[in-house]
């Protein structure tokens, strides 16, 4: 009565070690879950600290469109005034000369301009006529003669589009 069969106390020993190995499997596993949250956690706390950069950067970037769109503003303002006095300036009597001859000296800063260009192209292709170099050569002109021809020029442009005081 007494004496227990061959198989059952092998069984409960079988039984124990099973439920070890489950007891050591669960502990692994929630050892690997406390690893995964506290990474889930460190990840976590670097996306709050992007989030917060951005958060930033998207501040200044709209501050500064606004400051941006307020100096166009401006500038469109200034624009229209200035359109609208040179429009007044255009429909004076004496404005339409003056008109003329802010267009010829216009005309004349790109005449020069693009001669100077010519000039200088010239002399980069070893372009010679006659022993001297395109217009407006620096070894042509000194400089105080160009201010007396230009405002001479100036003078004479003037003294053509106004009328004498007579």
């Amino acid at each position: 009565l007494g004496a227990t069969p061959l198989g059952l106390g092998h069984d409960g020993s079988q039984r124990a070690r099973e439920e070890l190995q489950a007891a050591h499997a669960r502990e692994f596993i929630e050892e690997q879950n406390n690893t995964l949250i506290s990474q889930l956690h460190e990840k976590v706390g670097v996306l709050k600290q992007v989030a917060l950069q951005l958060g930033k950067e998207t501040g200044e970037s709209v501050r500064l469109t606004e400051e941006l769109g307020a100096d166009f503003d401006g500038a469109s303002g200034l624009m229209g005034q200035t359109l609208a006095h040179l429009r007044g300036v255009a429909k004076r009597a004496g404005g339409r000369h003056m008109l003329a001859m802010t267009v010829f000296f216009v005309s004349m800063v790109f005449l020069l301009y693009f001669l100077a260009r010519v000039s200088m192209s010239q002399k980069a292709f070893g372009g010679v006529v006659g022993g001297k170099v395109g217009f407006l050569a620096p070894t042509e002109i000194s400089a105080p003669n160009a201010v007396e021809a230009v405002a001479n020029v100036a003078a004479a442009a003037t003294a053509a589009i106004m009328p004498s005081p007579n």
